[in-house]
């Protein structure tokens, strides 16, 4: 093996470290108490991006659940409230129904919504990917700090 492959570019020196493992030798995670030194910090992996909460996926539970209970909900309170026939109930609940295309259309929305937001994650993480593995192959020179990629 050539060992100029194993010098730094800038200042010819032979004490170089990969970026993972400055990174790894300087970072402490114990329990609750998380520390880096200041050159891991420098030398740091690219931050992973957020997945898309859970919150569009609870809202659309949750609407979903109280519009499938709502008719029965509505026929209940019909027959115990209200001093009709089942004949006149029934039909007023299955009007009721029809109502519920509003509501309808914004879970869709929601869904979409979410969709969209999955979408945006996996091109982010795409971007990630490519960064974390440009750091993987990262160099330091520990004489005069140049971080750079080894040929």
């Amino acid at each position: 093996m050539d060992s100029s492959n194993y010098r730094c570019p800038r200042c010819n020196s032979d004490n170089i470290s990969s970026s993972p493992l400055v990174y790894k030798r300087g970072h402490i995670i114990n329990g609750a108490y998380d520390h880096s030194t200041d050159l891991a910090r420098e030398v740091a992996p690219p931050e992973k991006p957020q997945e898309p909460g859970a919150g569009c996926i609870a809202w659309f539970v949750y609407i979903s659940v109280f519009l499938c209970a709502l008719p029965i909900v509505v026929w209940i309170i019909g027959l115990l409230f209200f001093d009709k026939p089942l004949q006149e109930v029934v039909p007023a609940v299955l009007n009721f129904g029809q109502a519920l295309l509003g509501p309808l259309f914004l879970l869709l929305l929601v869904r979409l919504g979410h969709h969209r937001e999955v979408r945006k994650y996996n091109e982010k993480m795409q971007v990630w990917q490519e960064k974390y593995d440009s750091w993987t192959k990262q160099y330091i020179c520990m004489r005069c700090g140049n971080i750079f990629i080894r040929e």
